[in-house]
């Protein structure tokens, strides 16, 4: 490449970078590097969004927690914000311990986000672009102490769409809402007090079967402990006592006590959250009592009998319906063999679908294990594997249309083919129809999977494996009783007409994941996705030519339709005709401080946890939430409906379904007026006779009652 040209790259490179939306130039002080970070590209009024500021520390330097501990100062920040922007309070990460005998402070190292949310008033114009603007403070410390801060400021666009996710800081944003504290958990943490001695009771539920090796006590106030004294753990009947030294600054037992605990393995599940957030009334150490565990309201035999029937229902969700189907024509390709071979097939679909379930049973597991907040269809929350799930289904469609051929379907239905490819084929095709199945969660399936997922790997496993045999139990029956089969039609001239069907059932898959591919990433991953389809088809066509399969009507179908599609999905997605679809519900976006808010007000609220990959939430959308009978109804009753979007990673999101039991999507939660009332869930499946009756129940009635 020739210099000249080289630098002009370079050059619009260097543009593209320093001109997007959102970006901010970093500021060096005090040996830490500092700086504004959004989580969005682009704002729209009456929508929060998460805002942080980054600090960098050079190595061997830190900076510190909200209460510094025996010396150093927090991290401060001044907002200066446009008409109709607010501002909340920092959210503090759990820290670590600072040891410099015969002190101790608490703060971080490295690198840290700490996250505030911004509210944006219906008022701001749905254009233009917004100056935000900020002053931070903070100490440095190694051997010697530096005062730093910095100017920073930050643009973003205001527009009347939904805010984009920026895909640059989403990782930094998710490991900083990892390290924020539990706000509600089983555990029951109770203080006690003498003149040297705090005791705090650590009392777990029943459900934990695994011990804390140790746990550490990061008090919001400096002067209750003595800070770099031990803090002792000892096991008793009840759970657990952490011993602290009283502090000599405070002669009066405080009336409260408030902090952190953080534990390695977890408070939600082995190795869960690490940091639970926790507030005690302080009473005399006399009385402490000898305490008892709380008992568990949800058995194990009630689990796995949700998990069975959640795995049948699965088999008639939108998700499951082109493998579904395909299994369908399996059937009629086999109803002449004989029953051993029917038996055999069904056995191996067993086996791939129960696989399957155990692979997702250990990946949640272990990716627990490190951290991080996942839940159920975790996996198309990635773009990458949004992207190769697109390039199966459309490979797999353009072998239905006879572009080529790979011997054997992916169900393993040849007729003639032999009882290992069979076997192949069938086990191949109840991992496709596990994967495709994530994205939908069958009525009793999200109680099923909340207990699953915060109960011991080995309970886990079980309700995974019930629930895979629960969704492969009606293919395996068929298998086991082909008499049944017999009774379907014979194959015929018929069953073409039905594989073209199928198809297009394929192809409209592929469209809706590049539409769930658009949301979470924008339309550069769409383009890239429509580069790698077209170079599949391309492949395919190649291998189909040399195996001398494209010839004559197939060929022409497959091409048009490959033809229409892709830029049809372009189209669509830069028209932007599904995600600019208004509601006829006036939807917020979810947060735990607007629930608290409006719950403390005495509101009604209506809570939808959804996700664009979610077919089922997509159809409770269109047909049930958005309709003008229950949007009307919801208007009239003054409820507040909030939307929790899932489609992203979003551990303030996964939080919340932790707190309802679930970790699952869809999740619909409602509650009456006052701030006592408890939360009512509804059904995965809505009618809008449900919502209605709901409304009536626990909206009008509550009302009439206070």
């Amino acid at each position: 490449m020739r210099p000249s040209l080289l630098f002009s790259v370079l050059i619009l490179l260097a543009i593209s970078v320093f001109d997007r939306p959102g970006f901010t130039a970093s500021v060096r002080s005090a040996n830490a590097e500092a700086e504004l970070v959004s989580e969005v590209r682009s704002l729209r009024p009456g929508q929060n969004f998460w805002i942080g500021l980054r600090l960098k520390m050079d190595r061997g330097w830190h900076t510190y927690w909200k209460n510094p501990g025996d010396s150093g100062l927090p991290t401060e920040i001044q907002w200066e914000l446009p008409p109709g922007f607010s501002s909340g309070e920092i959210e503090w990460p759990y820290p670590g311990f600072l040891r410099y005998p015969p002190l101790a402070a608490y703060g971080y190292s490295g690198e840290i986000v700490l996250l505030t949310q911004m509210q944006v008033a219906d008022s701001v114009p749905a254009s233009g672009t917004q100056v935000i603007r900020a002053k931070a403070k903070w100490l440095s410390c190694k051997l010697i102490c530096i005062p730093g801060e910095a100017d920073l400021e930050m643009k973003l666009p205001v527009r009347g769409e939904m805010p984009e996710i920026d895909p640059l800081w989403i990782k930094r944003f998710a490991q900083a809402r990892e390290r924020l504290p539990l706000e509600v958990s089983d555990w029951e943490v109770r203080g006690y007090g003498s003149d040297d001695k705090i005791m705090l009771e650590i009392v777990p539920p029943s459900w934990v079967d695994y011990k804390l090796s140790s746990v550490s006590f990061y008090p919001e106030s400096s002067e209750w402990i003595q800070h770099a004294s031990d803090q002792h753990l000892e096991s008793w009947s009840g759970g657990y006592r952490l011993w602290l030294e009283r502090s000599s600054l405070e002669s009066k037992l405080p009336e409260l006590i408030r902090g952190v605990l953080v534990s390695p393995e977890g408070w939600r599940g082995r190795n869960s959250e690490r940091a639970l957030e926790f507030q005690s009334a302080l009473k005399p150490l006399t009385a402490a009592p000898a305490g008892g565990v709380k008992t568990s309201k949800t058995g194990l035999l009630l689990a796995l009998v949700f998990a069975f029937l959640g795995g049948m229902i699965l088999n008639l969700m939108p998700c499951v319906l082109p493998v579904l189907s395909l299994k369908i024509l399996g059937f009629v390709q086999h109803s002449g063999e004989k029953s051993m071979r029917m038996w055999a097939q069904g056995l191996f679909y067993t086996l791939g679908v129960v696989a399957s379930f155990w692979l997702l049973a250990g990946l949640l597991l272990v990716i627990r294990a490190g951290g991080e907040q996942i839940g159920w269809g975790f996996q198309l929350q990635s773009p990458v594997i949004l992207g190769a799930l697109s390039l199966l289904f459309f490979v797999l469609a353009l072998n239905i249309f006879d572009v080529y051929e790979i011997g054997t379907s992916l169900t393993g239905a040849g007729k003639h083919a032999g009882a290992l490819k069979g076997g192949v084929g069938s086990f191949a095709s109840g991992i496709l129809a596990t994967v495709v199945a994530t994205p939908c969660t069958a009525p009793f399936m999200g109680a099923a999977l909340g207990f699953a997922l915060t109960r011991p790997p080995a309970v886990a496993i079980a309700v995974f494996t019930t629930l895979g045999l629960g969704m492969a139990f009606p293919y395996l029956f068929l298998s086991l009783f082909p008499g049944l089969v017999a009774r379907l039609p014979k194959p015929g001239p018929w069953m073409i007409r039905l594989k073209n069907l199928l198809g297009m059932l394929l192809m409209a898959t592929v469209a809706w994941l590049v539409w769930v591919l658009h949301i979470q990433s924008g339309t550069t991953a769409v383009l890239v996705l429509t580069v790698c389809l077209v170079a599949a088809g391309l492949v395919c066509r190649q291998w189909g030519s040399r195996q001398g399969m494209v010839r004559g009507r197939q060929w022409v179908v497959g091409v048009l339709l490959y033809a229409l599609l892709l830029p049809g999905i372009v189209l669509l997605v830069r028209s932007e005709v599904l995600t600019q679809k208004q509601s006829t519900v006036n939807w917020e976006t979810f947060s735990p401080e607007r629930l608290e808010s409006l719950r403390r007000e005495g509101h009604p609220v209506f809570i939808d946890f959804t996700a664009a990959w979610c077919l089922s939430c997509q159809v409770n959308k269109r047909v049930v939430l958005d309709s003008s009978k229950v949007a009307d109804r919801l208007r009239e009753l003054g409820v507040v409906t909030l939307r929790a979007d899932w489609t992203s990673r979003d551990e303030t999101i996964t939080r919340s379904l932790a707190g309802y039991g679930r970790n699952s999507i869809p999740l619909y939660v409602l509650y009456g007026h006052g701030p006592d009332r408890e939360p009512v869930l509804l059904p995965e499946i809505l009618t809008s006779k449900i919502i209605l009756d709901a409304l009536e129940e626990n909206v009008v009635r509550s009302s009439r009652r206070s």
